[in-house]
């Protein structure tokens, strides 16, 4: 094998590898851009979960009080009946 040919080997594989490079380089920002996307889906869950806990404590008061008015509407009519 001459000297032409294996430069000519040289650059083929050198070539491959710039192609395989490429597509890793590709492969990483694809992935990139998933992992910024779930953290972002992430942080708007946190976001919904803390919007619910707060909606949830007050449909718990809400109830509550509505239990005290059912049980002084009881109780009215409880003496009326009396």
């Amino acid at each position: 094998m001459n000297i032409d040919e294996r430069i000519e080997n040289i650059t083929t594989g050198m070539e491959a590898m710039k192609g395989s490079l490429e597509a890793m380089k590709s492969s990483l920002d694809a992935m990139k851009e998933r992992h910024d996307a779930q953290t972002m889906n992430l942080e708007l869950l946190g976001h919904d979960i803390a919007d619910m806990k707060i909606a949830s404590q007050q449909d718990g008061e809400n109830i509550r009080a509505l239990a005290r008015i059912a049980e002084i509407h009881n109780r009215r009519i409880t003496d009326l009946e009396n």
